[in-house]
C-alpha cells in the first residue's frame, strides 16, 4: 500500500474549496433577476386575485352539493398555482411591463 501523498490531499482540499465557492455563486442573484422575480410575483398575485374574484362572482349557485371549506381551499390553491404559471409565461404581460419600466 502506497503512502498518501500530501499534494494529493491539498489538491482535494483545493477542489472542495472551489466547489463550495461555485455553489455560493450559483445562489447569488443579480438585481435584474430579483426585479424579474418581483415582477412575476406581482403578476402571479394579480392573476390569483382575478381568478378568485371571477370564481366568487360566477360560481355561487347552490347546486346539488353545497360548497365545502375543502373545495374553497382547493380552488384557492389551484388559482394560486395557475397565477404562478401565468406569470412565468408572461401571458398577461404585466411582469414584462413592470420589468421594462
Amino acid at each position: 500500500m502506497e503512502p498518501i501523498n500530501t499534494t494529493d490531499i491539498q489538491d482535494i482540499q483545493t477542489q472542495n474549496n472551489l466547489n463550495k465557492l461555485r455553489m455560493r455563486n450559483c445562489n447569488v442573484k443579480t438585481n435584474e433577476e430579483k426585479l424579474r422575480e418581483a415582477a412575476q410575483g406581482f403578476e402571479a398575485i394579480f392573476v390569483t386575485k382575478l381568478l378568485n374574484q371571477m370564481n366568487s362572482s360566477t360560481m355561487n349557485e347552490g347546486g346539488f352539493i353545497g360548497h365545502s371549506n375543502a373545495e374553497k381551499t382547493f380552488k384557492g390553491m389551484l388559482f394560486q398555482e395557475i397565477g404562478k404559471e401565468v406569470a412565468k409565461t408572461s401571458s398577461f404581460g404585466i411582469a414584462d411591463a413592470i420589468y421594462s419600466v
